[in-house]
């Protein structure tokens, strides 16, 4: 767990500050001692970027300004300093905590956190070099995230935008261990889901979509409001749109794998006996092909069979999945790694594990976020040292083929 809460409440929200907050208060010019915590500041910082809004009377609506709440002085000056001071110190404190200690949503914070000090640092560092330079150059704005739905196993709806982009960007990252974590987050967020906790969106509009009529006709009035509306964006926006869809087209060509990256967790009963958790695993040697995470694995008498047959995980047939491979410049025959390498495969389910959602074939990856090493004898004797009441995570699926599968989609 990540410590960093003070007993002091902030004037704004009323939630707990954190210790950054306190050790660095906001420098009011007037000293008025007035200081609010990180999420208020950034909110302020927000606002005020907005463009003012026109109510339904004509009336133009007050722009929000980087006032003191208490004094009303300026700190436009001041704000932006003070975020970035509060985002590395929470950063630092973050970074010297091992991620396998931490929750999914201490985990996204962390990430969260460190990327934000990082961007801001970045940027001020771009900043300063330009008017060094003499440069009126605007540093070049990056390329909005393309959410892909398809990665999250149906839990978008219990997910915030934010979310959404964060989970797509380490699903596809083409990292073994920042897959890991993503399935992670998303057993974190199945998990609240059962307890009926939903985030609220932060941007709906983002995911709305166009609506097409159900017998495949527009109206005279949807034609007129879709030109209209198409008038009204600009060049840029309109190329954003275009490459967006170029994304879409280029994803619907690249099937997922047949098999998924998952995370589970197990509680320790020695009830059953040896195999109370309801696995037993088997050694096996991964090709290090690309093709492989296409390949079912089925096991039949402690033996692992793998099929010939390529199969994507939403049906795609094997011409679908020929055909997608030859776009990456023939990389069916493409290897990872020169040399097989040694996998655990889960031979057998049954009780807990198969409630979780585990299945034959399942590839263990990581234990306790860690990547696994060792045997199929050795994962079952360190399953045998955990004691009764104990909790442990088992991610599958977070393997070399897979990631990069995961990663040649998302390229376009």
């Amino acid at each position: 767990m990540m410590e960093g809460k003070v007993d002091q409440d902030c004037p704004l929200c009323l939630e707990a500050m954190d210790s950054a907050d306190v050790d660095h208060p906001v420098p009011c010019p007037t000293k008025c001692g007035f200081n609010f915590c990180l999420k208020c500041i950034s909110a302020l910082i927000r606002s005020s970027k907005d463009a003012p809004l026109e109510a339904s009377d004509g009336n133009i609506a007050v722009k929000v300004k980087q006032n003191c709440p208490q004094c009303r002085a300026d700190l436009s000056q001041i704000v932006d300093k003070i975020l970035l001071v509060r985002r590395q110190t929470i950063a630092a404190r973050m970074k010297a905590i091992p991620d396998s200690e931490l929750t999914a949503s201490e985990l996204q914070m962390k990430h969260n956190f460190c990327k934000k000090a990082s961007s801001v640092g970045n940027a001020n560092d771009s900043k300063s070099t330009a008017t060094t330079s003499g440069s009126s150059k605007s540093p070049k704005k990056d390329k909005e995230i393309v959410i892909d739905e398809k990665l999250f196993g149906g839990l978008e709806l219990f997910m915030s935008d934010s979310e959404q982009k964060y989970v797509t960007v380490m699903m596809t990252s083409g990292d073994t261990d920042q897959v890991a974590k993503a399935a992670q987050i998303l057993a974190s967020i199945s998990e609240m889901s059962l307890k009926g906790m939903i985030p609220p969106r932060l941007s709906p509009i983002a995911h709305t979509t166009t609506h097409y009529p159900s017998r495949g006709r527009y109206s005279r009035a949807e034609m007129t409001a879709s030109r209209a509306l198409a008038m009204t964006h600009s060049a840029e926006q309109r190329k954003e749109e275009e490459r967006k869809a170029a994304i879409r087209r280029h994803r619907a060509q690249h099937p997922l794998p047949i098999r998924m990256p998952r995370c589970v967790t197990f509680y320790s009963d020695k009830k059953h006996g040896k195999y109370g958790y309801g696995l037993i695993f088997l050694d096996d040697e991964w090709d290090g092909s690309i093709s492989d995470a296409f390949r079912r694995m089925t096991v039949h008498n402690a033996k692992i069979e793998h099929s010939k047959k390529l199969q994507g995980r939403d049906g795609e047939k094997e011409d679908a999945i020929e055909r997608m491979l030859s776009l990456e410049s023939s990389i069916k025959n493409a290897t990872i790694h020169s040399t097989p390498r040694h996998r655990v495969v889960v031979g057998k389910v049954r009780a807990q594990a198969g409630q979780l959602g585990i299945q034959k074939g399942d590839v263990v990856t990581h234990f306790n976020g860690e990547a696994l090493t060792g045997t199929a004898e050795d994962l079952e004797a360190t399953l045998e040292n955990i004691g009764p009441g104990e909790t442990f995570s088992i991610c599958v699926n977070a393997e070399p083929a897979i990631a990069e599968t995961l990663r040649l989609r998302s390229l376009c």
